[in-house]
C-alpha cells in the first residue's frame, strides 16, 4: 500500500490550481511523498498558469524529482512574471545536477524576483560543480533581486554540516542602488 501523494495526486493538484488565475500566495508542503518527475511535471503545469503569483513556497524534501523534473518546474516557472519571492526545498530528490541547468534557465524569466532561497543537501541530491554553477551565473542577471540564498552543503553527520560550493549572496541595495554583499 503506498503512503503519502503519488505522481497522480500532485498532478491533479496542477490540475485546480491551474483554475486559480487570481492566486498571489501559494505555499505547498509536500515532503515526504513519492512524487516523481511525472507528478512534479503535473504539478508545475497548474502552478505556471497561476499568473498572479507573487510569492511560492514549496517543500519538496525527500521525493524522488530527479533531473528530468527540477527541469520541468524551472521550465513552468518562466511563466510566473509577477513572482518576487521563491523558496523551494529540495532535499533527497536524486541526482538533481543536469536539471538545474533546466531550472536556472527556467526561471531567468522570473524578472520580478526579489528574494529566492533554495535548499539542497548536496550529496542526497548528486549536485556537482555543473549543477552549482549553473545556478550561481542565471541569479546575476536579476535586477531586482535583493536575498539569494542557495544552500548547497554535504552532511556529514546529524552534529555536523560541511559547507561544499556554498554560496550565499545577500545584495542590499541603498537609496543610491548599489549593492553590498555580505558573503
Amino acid at each position: 500500500m503506498e503512503k503519502g501523494i503519488s505522481d497522480k495526486g500532485s498532478s491533479y493538484q496542477g490540475k485546480h490550481l491551474s483554475q486559480c488565475e487570481n492566486l498571489e500566495v501559494l505555499q505547498l508542503y509536500l515532503q515526504k511523498n513519492q512524487i516523481t518527475k511525472k507528478g512534479i511535471s503535473g504539478l508545475s503545469k497548474g502552478i505556471g498558469l497561476c499568473k498572479n503569483l507573487n510569492n511560492l513556497q514549496i517543500d519538496l524534501r525527500s521525493n524522488l524529482i530527479e533531473s528530468e523534473g527540477i527541469s520541468c518546474l524551472g521550465k513552468e516557472l518562466s511563466n510566473l512574471n509577477k513572482l518576487d519571492n521563491l523558496e523551494i526545498y529540495f532535499s533527497k530528490n536524486g541526482n538533481l545536477d543536469s536539471g538545474l541547468i533546466g531550472f536556472a534557465y527556467g526561471i531567468r524569466s522570473c524578472i520580478s524576483l526579489a528574494k529566492v532561497c533554495l535548499y539542497f543537501y548536496q550529496r542526497e541530491n548528486k549536485i556537482r560543480d555543473l549543477g552549482a554553477q549553473s545556478l550561481g551565473q542565471r541569479f546575476e542577471l536579476f535586477q531586482k533581486l535583493e536575498t539569494l540564498v542557495i544552500e548547497l552543503s554535504k552532511k556529514i553527520s546529524s552534529n555536523k554540516i560541511i559547507n561544499i560550493n556554498f554560496f550565499c549572496i545577500k545584495r542590499q541595495y541603498n537609496k543610491q542602488g548599489r549593492s553590498q554583499q555580505d558573503i
